[in-house]
């Protein structure tokens, strides 16, 4: 069976409808940038719509649509995605219309003499080195990316789903046209869908377009491996920029579902989830010692991060007030009304989840990946029922594994 069909989220509120198809691997360096480039290939055109004119064209007669093709990172999967999104009303023929456009993109690519084209293949691999050479552009993602390289160096999660320059040189047409096959030959295809869909009639469309030869299913259960340093590694870069970024990556072993996902939630929108967060009032608004202080979370990872900006004579400060704001949690000196409105800030998240049809795709999706059953109600229930106490018990098993500074030459 070459496909698994996800969820079909049937929703009248939406006019428009998305369809997603997936396939899903297990980053590896060894394939990383293969499966970088190839989306990008993959996006380009296929033999019925052989250019982007082409393609265009063809979503101007499905009521201008819109088509794209790009890799995602979720956990330690990198993920090909293809969608397909419309502003009309979806009924049959848009449907089957729809369904094969996306069978035909990811089956018939531009191919010839065994390879593909060798104009379009440079063209991509010119801009996709261009993308990764840009990446040190925004320093506040650089910084977050160079954190997590380093801290999960042994790791998948340190793998870039972008790619990497050096590999891309030892690409060809021929290669990487061997790779989408293995691609093909071993990755199940996954739909999402959401919006004015009939779900069994999609359904039935996925089974006569998709289902055909076998397959031989790569392992995506392959165990994590994590590293639980002595003390956190520090890690420091040069660059002439006016503001330094400082980022911090804690583990502490947290589930990214059920009550202990609840908890790590309510901890970081305590710490510095928001304008209300301990790290925001206490740093920024009271010390005035940074630009700006936030923490998130990697729930595919159970990784938290916090990042900040900082003038350069700063940095040490910065890191002591906030190991300060971290302790603090950890002797329970949280108050009701911080509880009260972390709470508030992420049911009010959660609920505008809805609201999205984006946000609805990416929710279902990810609670399939991570083997999630639980709706959007139970979530907010589980939030909910959050104590101080078991924020504090949370908060007790982190540890800093890694900070990685970028140091600015310069404060002018």
């Amino acid at each position: 069976m070459k496909y698994t069909t996800i969820k079909v989220i049937p929703d009248d509120k939406f006019k428009t409808a998305t369809i997603c198809l997936m396939l899903r691997r297990p980053l590896e360096r060894k394939e990383a940038t293969q499966n970088a480039l190839l989306a990008n290939i993959l996006g380009t055109g296929s033999h019925k719509y052989p250019s982007l004119y082409e393609i265009n064209k063809y979503m101007e007669e499905l009521y201008g649509a819109v088509f794209g093709s790009l890799i995602v990172k979720k956990g330690e999967f990198q993920i090909i995605r293809l969608y397909l999104e419309f502003a009309a009303v979806m009924d049959d023929k848009l449907l089957k219309q729809a369904v094969e456009f996306l069978r035909e993109i990811l089956f018939n690519p531009l191919v010839k003499n065994g390879e593909f084209s060798r104009e379009i293949f440079e063209n991509e691999r010119n801009m996709l080195k261009d993308s990764i050479s840009e990446r040190i552009n925004n320093k506040n993602s650089y910084v977050r990316l160079k954190c997590i390289e380093n801290m999960c160096k042994n790791e998948p999660f340190g793998i870039y789903a972008d790619g990497y320059a050096e590999d891309l040189d030892k690409l060809d047409p021929k290669s990487l046209y061997l790779h989408y096959k293995d691609i093909i030959r071993t990755t199940p295809i996954e739909f999402v869908a959401s919006g004015n869909i009939d779900g069994e009639k999609f359904k039935k469309l996925v089974e006569e377009n998709f289902e055909s030869g076998d397959l031989e299913p790569v392992n995506l259960m392959a165990n994590p491996v994590i590293y639980n340093p002595k003390e956190p590694a520090l890690h420091e870069e040069a660059l002439k920029v006016n503001q330094s970024k400082i980022c911090m990556g804690l583990r502490g072993g947290c589930s990214y579902s059920g009550k202990s996902f609840y908890e790590f939630l309510v901890f970081n929108e305590i710490l510095g989830g928001s304008g209300n967060s301990k790290l925001f009032m206490n740093l920024r608004e009271k010390a005035s010692l940074c630009y700006d202080v936030f923490s998130f979370l990697y729930r595919a990872k159970s990784i938290l991060m916090i990042q900040s900006g900082v003038e350069t004579k700063n940095i040490d400060l910065a890191i002591t007030k906030i190991n300060e704001q971290l302790q603090a949690i950890k002797d329970s000196q949280i108050s009701d009304d911080e509880l009260h409105l972390a709470k508030q800030s992420l049911l009010a998240g959660f609920k505008s989840i809805t609201d999205s049809q984006g946000g609805v795709l990416d929710f279902n999706y990810t609670q399939y990946i991570l083997g999630d059953s639980d709706g959007i109600d139970n979530i907010l229930k589980g939030i909910s029922s959050v104590s101080i106490p078991d924020v504090v018990k949370l908060a007790n098993l982190l540890y800093t594994d890694t900070i990685y500074i970028l140091k600015g030459e310069s404060d002018e």
